[in-house]
């Protein structure tokens, strides 16, 4: 990955912010609709378990102070790349990097909805979401897979990945014939960080 320079860097921060207005304005309001999520698992992390090893327990809420988890499969149309926003604007109070989780699944889902097999009828789009207080975020977008097109990069397109790269600390792309997965981590801010020992 190349290090962008002082003025690339300027723009893709004006861009996340322009991302993040518009995305705003499509939600306001949206959030005092939301009913509860039949769909929604949110679990207790153990310390050795991972997202995939979460146990899935439907309608089910427990969270602890220092780990939650969270999944739920949306249908894969644009309306909901609010719906994902605001399911992952769902985690614990506090957790400073809500904002930058938000935004990186809104660009991952429209890439999903936009470029995938999950466009198809029928199609969906998994979002995972686990947080480790005082230590990271980390996201995760599956869709259906396929290729992803070239696309043109303008003031409007092709510019999801790299938010997704100036946001995240962390993040790759896995995919195999039947699905991709984008995940991506964010460090906890230094000052709040747990300490070990």
């Amino acid at each position: 990955m190349t290090v962008p320079d002082a003025d690339e860097a300027r723009q893709l921060m004006t861009m996340i912010d322009e991302v993040r207005l518009r995305q705003e304005r499509i939600e306001y309001g949206l959030a005092d609709e939301l009913a509860e999520d039949p769909e929604v698992v949110i679990s207790e992390a153990d310390g050795s378990a991972g997202l995939a090893a979460a146990p899935k327990q439907e309608g089910t809420r427990r969270c602890s102070a220092s780990a939650w988890l969270c999944s739920r499969i949306f249908p894969a149309r644009h309306d909901q790349v609010a719906e994902a926003r605001a399911f992952v604007g769902r985690m614990p109070h506090g957790c400073p990097m809500v904002e930058d989780a938000q935004l990186i699944c809104s660009e991952l889902f429209t890439n999903a909805v936009q470029y995938s097999r999950s466009a198809q009828p029928g199609g969906h789009v998994i979002v995972r979401a686990e947080v480790r207080a005082h230590d990271y975020l980390w996201l995760e977008v599956e869709d259906q897979g396929g290729a992803w097109g070239e696309g043109a990069h303008d003031d409007e397109r092709g510019r999801g990945l790299m938010i997704v790269a100036a946001l995240a600390d962390y993040w790759d792309v896995r995919s195999d014939d039947a699905r991709r997965m984008v995940c991506a981590r964010m460090d906890w801010p230094e000052g709040d960080r747990a300490t070990s020992g």
